[in-house]
């Protein structure tokens, strides 16, 4: 890489360097979902690392090419952002050998091997965040369902759960976590008391951009309103007084011009994820006042 790239290889991090280390599934999670937090860590000098663990494609000749693009995309918002970057190098869900194919397994299949990859990342997370020694984690919600999100949180909460000193947040991933109840909806799925209007909450899901583009037939259509609706009946059922409560904190900022150029970045996904960033501006607005805050622009992060 060149002298000015803002990766670093595992072997050449060192402890106590940085304050806070992101953990994205993917090339684009962190820029997308926590340009508010980036912007606000490096106006008060703290050093961050982002972790991007499935950063390659594998095997797959063609879309390799196409994740070399996307890695020098993360790159140009590292740069923007101030942050540094690693790549776990672990293989994104499309191209692994097990179905993860479509919109539908994306969201919803599993996999008997998703726990040996639990198991691997946890234990590569566990062995640099403990060697790197920030003083907070900060990681996926898992809000949308994607596979990889959701493994990367399982790993995280293990992780967590063996190591009682570790201050873990849970960032909300956008766009997904834009659709009012989207949130509530990744919640109630883990047993938390949330309230969710399911028939609001899914007439906005479907008009979403990322699902306007990749959930085309009304069979997947109609098979996946009947799996959230079921989702949430098992995560309320499982619900019981005795559920640690989730806690939520805001991130806030007036610069909007700066966390726009980091998610700007990532300009081959903006279309495909966001529609396009006026509309993604307007999204964030909207939501930045659905969760109560007088600022500009406002993102959450929960403790469970």
């Amino acid at each position: 890489m060149a002298e000015s790239s803002p990766v670093v290889g595992v072997e050449n991090l060192e402890p106590g360097v940085y304050d806070t280390v992101f953990v994205s599934p993917h090339l684009d999670d962190v820029a997308f979902s926590c340009p508010g937090a980036l912007h606000s860590l490096r106006k008060s000098g703290r050093k961050v690392l982002v972790i991007v663990v499935f950063s390659h494609a594998g095997d797959d000749a063609e879309a390799e090419r196409i994740y070399e693009y996307r890695r020098a995309e993360e790159c140009r918002a590292a740069m923007r952002g101030g942050y540094d970057l690693v790549w776990g190098h672990f293989v994104d869900a499309p191209f692994r050998p097990w179905p993860h194919r479509n919109f539908m397994e994306i969201i919803w299949g599993e996999s008997p091997k998703d726990e040996e990859i639990v198991n691997t990342i946890k234990e590569w997370l566990r062995k640099v965040i403990g060697h790197i020694r920030p003083r907070q984690v900060v990681g996926p919600l898992g809000v949308g369902r994607h596979i990889d999100h959701r493994l990367s949180y399982r790993a995280l909460r293990q992780i967590s759960n063996g190591q009682g000193e570790l201050d873990l947040w849970y960032y909300e991933e956008r766009p997904y976590a834009l659709i009012d109840g989207a949130v509530a909806m990744r919640l109630a799925e883990m047993g938390h008391k949330a309230e969710v209007r399911l028939e609001e909450f899914w007439r906005l899901y479907s008009k979403a951009a990322y699902v306007v583009n990749h959930l085309v037939s009304r069979q997947d259509r109609d098979r996946c309103r009947q799996n959230f609706a079921e989702l949430h009946r098992k995560g309320q059922a499982a619900r019981n007084d005795v559920t640690p409560g989730a806690t939520a904190r805001l991130i806030e900022t007036e610069d909007c011009a700066s966390i726009w150029k980091i998610v700007e970045a990532h300009r081959s996904q903006v279309e495909a994820f966001l529609g396009d960033m006026d509309r993604f501006r307007r999204e964030c607005g909207d939501y930045t006042r659905c969760i109560k805050s007088d600022a500009k622009y406002a993102e959450r992060q929960w403790r469970l």
